[in-house]
């Protein structure tokens, strides 16, 4: 049972639209026909009251509209991304190939193959990339494909130290090698 008025009234208004579902949803119908551009204008007249209202909104579905949005560019991303490697499928071959035949240069006689494949395996479980410390290919150094050279990082990170940074590399940049 409602304890105070509005409680009451809630009550008391949705009983009375079940009760007269089909003639509400008649009345409000023919409302809506013959005002249609009613929160147009209204919107217009009141864009504070707009905004504060499209602020709380945001605010209690927080969680919702992330998860829609991000569904939105999963979708759309995933389109690109197809269109794109049909259009340039010959193009990224040709990448792969010369990315595998660089690790495949750049591995030394010496290497582990079962510990490198531990670290690849070990990206997977993480959901990280494998970056090589010291770049493959560099204007200025170039690393090996070895155990001791790589580390499961993080895509953004990855892509963020792309080729241009590796340990104690300013001062061979600067050209003080300490030796």
């Amino acid at each position: 049972m409602a304890t105070n008025s509005k409680e009451k009234q809630r009550e008391y208004s949705r009983r009375h639209y079940a009760k007269h579902r089909e003639a509400e949803i008649a009345r409000r119908t023919a409302w809506r026909t013959a005002n249609p551009n009613y929160w147009r204008e209204y919107a217009e007249r009141n864009p504070g009251v707009i905004a504060a209202c499209t602020a709380r909104h945001r605010k209690r579905h927080r969680k919702v509209l992330r998860e829609r949005v991000a569904k939105f560019n999963r979708e759309k991303g995933a389109e690109y991304t197809a269109r794109y490697r049909a259009k340039h499928r010959l193009e990224l071959r040709e990448r792969n190939a010369r990315r595998r035949a660089l690790e495949k240069r750049a591995t030394p006689k010496w290497a582990d193959p079962a510990a490198i494949a531990a670290i690849y395996a070990e990206a997977d479980r993480l959901k990280y990339e494998v970056d090589h410390i010291v770049p493959l290919q560099s204007k200025r150094v170039c690393g090996l494909h070895c155990e001791a050279n790589l580390r499961p990082l993080s895509k953004r990170l990855n892509r963020q130290k792309n080729n241009r940074h590796w340990p104690d590399m300013w001062p061979i940049v600067r050209g003080r090698v300490r030796r």
